[in-house]
């Protein structure tokens, strides 16, 4: 049969396609449409879908969950062991303690404890402690290496509330624990508290003896002080001071004066010295001129300038400006005539040439005419000016300024020199008194901090009796409880942990599968249309062993199905429907069966047609035989009537698929079907045809073609949302119209709220009349 794969579909059943086929070109590249994969297929996981693979993977789960969490219990069991803690607490004070004055330079607490903290666990504090009788000889501490780091790493600094500091360790032995710790906490006391106020009695000897050498170093200032007041035949540096105080000022004055001028002095020399150089290197050889050259070279430099003068006047006049422009137009257009001209000798050429010669002669005669009135008219503008100095005359005037101004600045300096040297005798005379206050203010300076020192020993001397701000609270003592409640509570949340992960990592595995949970994931998710769903059934409805409810909710389900299916036939004119699946095991069978059989409920003559023939399976339902079936048939074994078999349903009629065979396979594909189909259209109401699955049987689509519809049958927890996808894709490509999906496996639980008391006996078995 040919078929026609060029084509697409003119309408999809998902929301998101709209095409319009156009031509086989356009076509193909609207087919880049449905090959979009719908979000659904790639999206991230949702707790949801975890439950979903919870519920479909919840024995293996379980199983392997258990026997982690087992595993990882006696692995804790053996590597978490049982230890003592014990401990020691010091109270560490916020502040330093005091009896009446605060001390100063005290460190915030926040910092202090930090540092405290890590002091002991330093080698400073666990050095001293290791070195203490018997210490480093305890078992826990014989066969390490590095002691030192050993202590460090298992013992336990912190703080309990905001001034109780904690010092612990784990260990087997109760006793060893007890000694460790007292040697760490005498190390601490030892090492850092008494080396702390060990320091600060330092100090504070320190400044007792720099407050006594203060105390003499006073008394010789005050006599000192005392024999120059005397000398001085003053009580008091007051009025020493105010009149040293003018004398300075007077000093301060013409000192600065003077060395202002000095400065400019200095200034003026060095710049006569460096232009005098400039001067000499200007003009080496002017010296030697006479002053007749002198006087030609000013000639012959008045005529240069009366001649350049005169060519500048010449260029600018109004009237040799106009012959010039005049002669550059006639210039111009000469060389275009001759550019263009193929005879050099023509009229127009000659005529320009001779213009070109008249304006030439008119501007020479102008020049010759003006150049005695404009060079006379220059040399009486010079002679009516000075002739300008040359560069070197005006170096040596500027010179000569320079040496006028310098010897103006050495009379004001010597002027100054005189004042400040009178000053300066003046304030000999009262140094004396200004030596005088110095000593007056560096004694008051000096009694000052004599009486802070005093005042910081006093304080200190009272606050030396109070008490240490490290003091112990509780001595070490020996551990009575261990470890073992909470290593049983790590074990079972080891435990817990562990299969926990188990299940979520079968769950997550499980959801890598992409499987089929509910209807939404069909008709909002991939866009198909979802025509019904049928309830979990177990084998035993192969074999009618199915209980009355079962069979009534199949019934009822089903019979949705047919409702859906026979108003679209109604309206689209359908005989023939095609039920197939993605892959194998997803309910396809049971669809066609029970769909058929329903339709043959309502009085329709239907027949149900496996051309599965690859895995047939359609007989077992009805309990009918293999053979003779479509295999003899498509290998003209057998003819049409003879494959046609009852059922025990009333109007319902099968042909098996028979022994699977390759020639029937390949007859099928030649288009083996074309004439039987068409001669059971005829004699049945309606066809129903079992296929394969889409995604590995090519006849299917061949199938297909020959219908006039197709149902794609999805099992839950076992089709794929990827190959549900794929398959209605290659069945839209083919133009095969899908009417839509069945969802199989659905849990009971659905429908027992309303069926619970709701019971239909229903059987597949003939009735047998009574006598």
């Amino acid at each position: 049969m040919e078929q026609n794969f060029n084509q697409l579909p003119v309408e999809a059943n998902s929301p998101n396609r709209s095409l319009t086929v156009s031509g086989n070109r356009e076509g193909r590249r609207d087919m880049q449409l449905y090959r979009k994969q719908p979000e659904i297929i790639n999206r991230a996981i949702k707790p949801s879908d975890l439950l979903y693979a919870f519920r479909r993977r919840w024995a293996i789960s379980l199983v392997l969950g258990f026997v982690l969490a087992t595993i990882t219990i006696l692995i804790a069991q053996l590597t978490i062991p049982v230890e003592y803690s014990a401990n020691v607490r010091l109270r560490f004070a916020e502040n330093r303690q005091y009896i009446l004055f605060k001390m100063p330079s005290e460190k915030h607490y926040l910092n202090d404890r930090n540092a405290q903290a890590t002091l002991i666990r330093s080698n400073i504090v666990l050095g001293p402690a290791l070195q203490q009788s018997g210490i480093s000889k305890l078992n826990c501490l014989r066969n390490e290496e590095d002691k030192v780091y050993w202590l460090a790493q298992h013992l336990n600094v912190g703080y309990t509330g905001s001034e109780i500091l904690t010092i612990s360790i784990n260990g087997p032995d109760r006793d060893e624990l007890i000694k460790i710790l007292t040697a760490v906490r005498d190390s601490y006391m030892q090492e850092i508290v008494q080396f702390e106020r060990d320091l600060e009695t330092q100090k504070r000897a320190l400044l007792d003896r720099s407050y006594k050498n203060l105390e003499k170093m006073i008394q010789r200032k005050e006599i000192q002080y005392q024999n120059l007041a005397d000398r001085l035949g003053v009580s008091d540096s007051k009025n020493a001071m105010y009149s040293n105080r003018y004398a300075q000022e007077n000093l301060a004055y013409w000192r600065q004066k003077r060395d202002t001028n000095l400065a400019r002095i200095n200034g003026l020399t060095m710049e006569i010295k460096k232009r005098s150089a400039f001067l000499e290197r200007m003009l080496p050889t002017e010296s030697g001129l006479t002053q007749e050259e002198r006087e030609k070279a000013r000639i012959k430099q008045r005529t240069d300038m009366i001649r350049t003068l005169t060519i500048q006047a010449l260029g600018q006049n109004p009237e040799l400006v106009e012959l010039r422009k005049n002669y550059e137009g006639i210039q111009g257009l000469l060389e275009r005539e001759r550019s263009v001209a193929k005879d050099q000798n023509h009229p127009n050429i000659k005529r320009l040439e001779q213009a070109l010669e008249e304006t030439k002669q008119q501007i020479d005669t102008t020049t010759k005419r003006l150049t005695p009135e404009i060079a006379k008219f220059v040399q009486s503008q010079i002679d009516n000016q000075e002739v300008p100095m040359t560069k070197s005359e005006k170096l040596a005037d500027t010179i000569e300024q320079l040496k006028i101004e310098l010897s103006v600045y050495q009379a004001e300096y010597e002027s100054c020199e005189k004042s400040y040297q009178a000053e300066l005798a003046k304030a000999k005379t009262s140094g004396e008194t200004t030596e005088l206050e110095s000593l007056r203010t560096e004694l008051d300076r000096m009694k000052t901090m004599y009486n802070r020192m005093g005042t910081q020993l006093d304080e200190w001397n009272l606050e030396s009796q109070a008490a240490p701000r490290v003091q112990t609270i509780t001595e070490p003592e020996a551990p009575k409880h261990n470890n073992q409640a909470d290593k049983f509570k790590m074990m079972g949340f080891l435990g817990l942990m562990s299969f926990l992960g188990a299940v979520i990592a079968v769950s997550g595995f499980d959801f890598l599968g992409r499987r089929v949970n509910t209807t939404d994931e069909l008709s909002y998710g991939l866009g198909i249309h979802v025509m019904g769903d049928l309830p979990l059934i177990s084998r035993g409805v192969h074999r009618n062993r199915v209980n009355q409810s079962v069979q009534g909710l199949l019934m009822e389900s089903i019979d949705n199905i047919r409702t859906a299916l026979l108003h679209r036939a109604e309206s689209e004119n359908m005989k023939a429907v095609l039920i197939t699946s993605s892959l194998e095991k997803e309910g396809k069978t049971t669809v066609s069966s029970q769909l058929a059989a329903s339709l043959a409920r309502t009085g329709r003559r239907v027949i149900l047609v496996d051309v599965d023939l690859r895995r047939p399976s359609a007989h077992r339902m009805f309990d009918r035989p293999l053979n003779p079936g479509l295999a003899e048939y498509l290998r003209q074994k057998v003819s049409l009537d003879e494959v046609i078999t009852t059922t025990r349903v009333e109007n319902l009629w099968i042909i098996p698929a028979g022994t699977p065979h390759p020639d029937a396979i390949i007859a099928l594909a030649q288009g083996g079907m074309d004439e039987p189909m068409q001669l059971l259209r005829e004699q049945f109401d309606f066809i129903v045809v079992d296929s394969g699955p889409v995604l590995t049987d090519a006849d299917v689509l061949v199938m297909g073609r020959l219908c006039d519809g197709v149902i794609l049958s999805v099992m839950r927890d076992v089709s794929r949302i990827p190959l549900v996808y794929e398959a209605c894709e290659r069945i839209r490509m083919v133009d095969i119209p899908l009417i839509g999906t069945v969802l199989n496996g659905v849990s009971f639980g659905k429908y027992r709220p309303y069926y619970s008391s709701y019971t239909i006996e229903v059987s597949t078995k003939p009735k047998i009349k009574k006598s």
